[in-house]
């Protein structure tokens, strides 16, 4: 190594004594700033770690907890997730449909209904069928018949379909409809069947009178007896958008075009509002045609796929937040790597110059020398120690520094 004066050396040692001087304090408040800012940002990720895992906690178990069949699915066609419901819809469990395509667990008849749907709702949503009829195929190559009742994920192209399994309904439907045909005959054994049912039933003539109601359907409304529940106007039992929906019905029938299966939103004698599936079907009763209407109370239900689809996205907004405090984490050790690399930059030049050149130099330059190399040493250990003694308190760890 080339040799380095006594005048080169005093004005080297001046020129690091000046660069050290002046960057001491700004170095000093950068760092205590960026101290502070790292132990807020460390703070919030932790809280958003926390809010990530309590919200994919609760989003699972309300997926879980729907009590039908549900799946999340891709534009694709793609099966993102299945809760175990599943299983028992499709024979399938979620690990066999998760990554399948959803078309092919579907009966060809209505394959071309469903794909049209599943383009239309991405593209058009209100032009799509957010609720009806299909036939599925099960593992056992069973044709299942099924309702589908479908959602959008807000702010993803990935669909929420509830999957109701009416097989044993639709078989149930055409035993009635069989036992209609001798109604006269067993006409209490009929309307025994009737009042005893879980489901709330109610018989309906064409002009649009209720003449009976059994106990299950007083239930759903709160009333005591049918003559209570026809006395109410039916203003009064709808909320208003689902008053609006059945006045549009009437419309229907009268243009001969019927509805027969639909939801409607009630205002119950507590004044609750509960959710209601029904499914309206021709009848003979005392020799005459009339309506069953059936209402399936789907209140829970309802309740558990809106709270799903606010849990995932409430998911979705704590992992874009988690990542970007990372990406500021990062970028400030970073920083801070730059600044302990400054002085044991200075710490190597004024060693190597004594190391070099020290029987050059005069007792009392190599003292001063040294009282610098000691001094950047010592800023340099107490950055390290300040450093090591933050990144264990973080970690939970006792401070063995």
């Amino acid at each position: 190594m080339k040799k380095v004066d006594k005048s080169e050396a005093a004005k080297l040692r001046q020129n690091e004594e000046g660069t050290l001087g002046n960057n001491k304090e700004e170095r000093s408040s950068e760092l205590i700033l960026a101290n502070k800012e790292l132990a807020f940002q460390i703070t919030e990720c932790k809280q958003a770690e926390e809010a990530l895992r309590e919200s994919k906690a609760k989003y699972q178990a309300i997926f879980e907890c729907t009590g039908t069949a549900t799946l999340i699915i891709e534009e694709d066609n793609t099966i993102l997730m299945a809760n175990n419901e599943c299983y028992s819809t499709t024979g399938y469990t979620p690990t066999e449909l998760i990554g399948q395509k959803w078309s092919q667990y579907v009966a060809p008849e209505s394959l071309q209904e469903i794909q049209k749907n599943h383009q239309l709702i991405r593209q058009i949503p209100d032009l799509a069928q957010k609720k009806y009829e299909v036939k599925l195929i099960n593992k056992q190559g069973e044709i299942r018949d099924a309702i589908l009742n479908i959602g959008m994920i807000p702010g993803a192209k990935q669909s929420i379909v509830s999957i109701s399994d009416i097989t044993e309904r639709k078989q149930a439907e055409e035993k009635l409809i069989i036992a209609n045909e001798t109604i006269l005959q067993s006409e209490e054994n009929f309307r025994r069947s009737i009042s005893e049912s879980p489901l709330g039933i109610r018989i309906v003539s064409v002009d649009g009178e209720i003449i009976y109601a059994n106990k299950a359907l007083l239930d759903i409304y709160g009333f005591n007896s049918l003559e209570e529940f026809t006395s109410t106007p039916i203003i009064n039992r709808y909320t208003p958008e689902s008053y609006a929906q059945h006045q549009e019905r009437k419309e229907k029938r009268k243009n001969g075009h019927d509805v027969f299966d639909y939801e409607i939103s009630i205002v119950c004698k507590n004044t609750e509002i509960r959710y209601v599936k029904v499914s309206r079907r021709e009848i003979m009763w005392n020799g005459t045609k009339h309506y069953q209407v059936i209402n399936l109370d789907i209140t829970e239900q309802k309740k558990l796929t809106i709270d799903l689809i606010a849990a995932k996205k409430q998911a979705e907004e704590s992992e874009i937040r988690l990542l970007q405090l990372n990406i500021d984490k990062d970028r400030f050790l970073s920083i801070l790597g730059h600044d302990l690399r400054s002085p044991f930059n200075a710490l190597l030049g004024l060693s190597e110059i004594l190391k070099e050149n020290i029987q050059e130099f005069h007792i009392d330059e190599i003292k001063g020398m040294a009282g610098d190399i000691n001094k950047t040493a010592q800023s340099t250990f107490n950055l390290l120690e300040d450093i090591l003694t933050w990144a264990s308190t973080k970690a939970g760890q006792p401070d063995h520094i």
